[in-house]
């Protein structure tokens, strides 16, 4: 009993403590980090999805704007996902899959992040927008390139939580 206490309380704690508020960030969805994601997977395990943006892209400015403020997309991110949000040129290095990931510099004040790189590549390039779904042992199960809708976006939600349950 007193465990499963302590499991609820995790959950309580990670449910409201752990997630970077949506007024703060200007996100409509949940947002989590990946330093979280150890803890997150460890107390109640679903999937990841990874929406790999730079701050220049115009596309990933306007999927922001409207595919995840789309109330489904939202509904379900904050309720079946983990949402993570990217910047693939941020310069913070960042621990994920037991590995340190670092930015690398490609000239003058440029660079993408090793991280950007081994989630969101595909022939050695990195586009942008780019959104990936992990499973809960953090493998890749969908990768997309490019802009998508929140109905899109919704649909291949739906598509990837019909997969994991038959599973």
């Amino acid at each position: 009993m007193r465990i499963h206490l302590k499991v609820i309380g995790l959950i309580l704690l990670l449910a409201t403590g752990c997630g970077i508020t949506r007024q703060a960030t200007g996100w409509t969805a949940d947002i989590y980090s990946f330093a979280q994601t150890d803890t997150l997977l460890l107390a109640a395990p679903r999937p990841l999805v990874v929406f790999l943006y730079a701050d220049w892209c115009r596309y990933c400015q306007h999927m922001e704007q409207t595919t995840f403020r789309q109330p489904e997309v939202v509904s379900l991110l904050d309720s079946a996902y983990y949402f993570l949000p990217f910047n693939g040129e941020s310069e913070a290095p960042v621990f994920f899959r037991d590995q340190t990931y670092y930015f690398q510099p490609t000239g003058h004040g440029q660079g993408t992040h090793q991280l950007a790189e081994a989630l969101g590549s595909t022939r050695g390039q990195v586009v942008y927008p780019s959104l990936i779904i992990l499973n809960e042992e953090r493998e890749t199960v969908f990768r997309y390139q490019g802009f998508l809708d929140g109905e899109s976006l919704a649909v291949i939600l739906w598509k990837v939580l019909t997969d994991r349950h038959r599973q």
